[in-house]
């Protein structure tokens, strides 16, 4: 026995005052409801002031209308701004699939990360657009030659008004593995010759 039986007592209410409260919360529980409010808390501060939907920001303009038919009226002062950012972008295409868009930003972040990128945007067709600070910036990228992604050729080309992604490709660099060549097929003409078979 410990104690007189008062201690005893005194040492009993302590065992239930603990597991009332252990049942009530556990530390997880409050780490838990911590996390969840300051989580809301990032989220409200983020979201404060910003419209989710872009559309709401548009004003209606009213079109002319010739001969029964609407004709928008289009700023062009701002089609010209809009045009000279895009001097600072390229166009990428990876050739052969289409990736999910999060792989793809991961990666152009990792190789032009260090370049200064402003945006990245999915676009049509498995187009991405890169925008960089400057031209500069982008003719680097240009003049740096191919990049592979999963063993796949990435396009680059410079953004242009009219741009086609069916004329985008012009050539198309292709590595070709082969496998248990012998060290006697690895001259130049031999090389040449296995590459004219399978063109």
């Amino acid at each position: 026995m410990i104690g007189t039986p008062m201690k005893q007592l005194e040492i009993v209410a302590m065992l239930e005052h603990s597991l009332k409260s252990a049942k009530s919360r556990s530390w997880a529980e409050e780490v838990e409801e911590n996390h969840c409010s300051t989580a809301q808390n990032h989220w409200k501060k983020f979201t404060e002031g910003k419209s989710l939907n872009f559309d709401a920001k548009l004003n209606f303009t009213e079109p002319l209308v010739r001969d029964g038919r609407k004709i928008a009226q289009i700023d062009l002062e701002e089609v010209k701004l809009k045009e000279a950012s895009g001097k600072s972008t390229v166009i990428c295409m990876v050739m052969g699939v289409m990736y999910q868009q999060l792989f793809l930003k991961g990666f152009i972040r990792r190789i032009w990360g260090h370049l200064g990128i402003m945006q990245i945007a999915r676009m049509t067709k498995g187009l991405i657009m890169v925008k960089f600070n400057d031209e500069a910036t982008r003719d680097e990228v240009l003049e740096n030659g191919v990049i592979q992604f999963d063993r796949k050729p990435v396009i680059v080309r410079p953004w242009t008004s009219n741009l086609n992604a069916i004329k985008m490709v012009k050539s198309v660099p292709l590595w070709i593995r082969l496998h248990n060549l012998g060290l006697q097929y690895r001259g130049k003409k031999a090389l040449s010759a296995l590459k004219g078979s399978l063109l």
